[in-house]
Parts: C-alpha cells; sequence; structure tokens
C-alpha cells in the first residue's frame, strides 16, 4: 500500500512539473524569413574565368534570364570590353536570409 501511495505521489510530481514547464516555457521555433538580400561580392579574375562563368556561380532565378544578369554584372563594373585576369569586379548577387 505504501508503494502505492510512493508512486502515485511521484507521478503526481512529475505531471505537475511537466505542466508547469510545458505553461511557462516558450515553444522554439526555427527562425526563417525566407526573405531574399541582394548583396555583393568582389571576385578576382582568373586565368581562363568569363563572366559567363563567374555568372552561372551566383545566378538565381531572381534574375530573369543569365544575359540580363551578365548585363547587371557590367553594368556594376563598367565593363564594356573583356574581362583581364587580374581584375577585380564586383558581384551583385541574391542570398536567402
Amino acid at each position: 500500500m505504501r508503494k502505492k501511495i510512493t508512486f502515485t505521489l511521484i507521478m503526481i510530481f512529475f505531471t505537475a512539473l511537466f505542466i508547469t514547464l510545458f505553461i511557462i516555457s516558450e515553444p522554439a521555433i526555427a527562425s526563417f524569413s525566407g526573405e531574399k538580400e541582394k548583396v555583393i561580392i568582389c571576385v578576382e579574375i582568373k586565368e581562363g574565368d568569363t563572366l559567363w562563368k563567374i555568372a552561372e556561380q551566383y545566378y538565381t532565378d531572381d534574375y530573369k534570364t543569365m544575359n540580363l544578369y551578365i548585363r547587371e554584372i557590367k553594368k556594376c563594373n563598367g565593363i564594356t570590353e573583356h574581362i583581364k585576369v587580374g581584375q577585380k569586379i564586383l558581384i551583385p548577387h541574391y542570398i536567402t536570409t
């Protein structure tokens, strides 16, 4: 009989503890906004690089076409001719925050 009372008291204690913790704790919710942010990075041109190859690494569907994306890269850097090895260019692209 004494074991049954002890067991019941222990169960009541843990149930009360669980309910208390459940009520006073805030739910843990992962924070993911899924919003896109445009950032700019600097890339140094290496042997064999082309604007197309570089653009492929950072292209997302936020740009309508690859050609429009390359046009934006050119505009950001004032590029009218070819890129040169050692040249540093700015690459705008979108990241998910």
